[in-house]
């Protein structure tokens, strides 16, 4: 189950504030802002901070579709009931089988009337 989006969120700033803390330090210490990708603290908050926003994104995307769902359900009629003259989309069985059998039919055709064309 995924987290809740306020819960990743207080992470996330938490995240973000480790990572001033380390960017505090580093500027402390006269390190360039392009030179700091090769600190390894620097690299870990970072990643960690990144994580934490694409799960973010993810938990939206999934309250989202969990919402589309729900009201795709609730505008669907309930199953007793006739939809205004709309086919239910299903295809039947038996026309498939059909279909299926006469390919059968004709490649045991070709068998029995002696094979391939080429060996003539």
């Amino acid at each position: 189950m995924p987290h809740k989006q306020a819960n990743l969120e207080r992470q996330l700033a938490t995240a973000q504030q480790e990572l001033d803390v380390r960017n505090a330090e580093l500027s402390e210490k006269g390190v360039a802002d392009n030179r700091r990708r090769k600190d390894p603290a620097w690299r870990q908050l970072n990643a960690q901070r990144l994580r934490l926003k694409s799960r973010i994104r993810s938990a939206i995307a999934v309250t989202d579709l969990t919402e589309e769902v729900i009201r795709r359900k609730a505008d669907k009629p309930a199953k007793g009931e006739k939809d205004d003259g709309k086919k239910s989309g299903k295809k039947s069985k038996k026309g498939d089988k059909g279909a299926k059998a006469e390919k059968g039919d004709k490649k045991k055709k070709a068998k029995k009337d002696g094979g391939d064309k080429k060996k003539k």
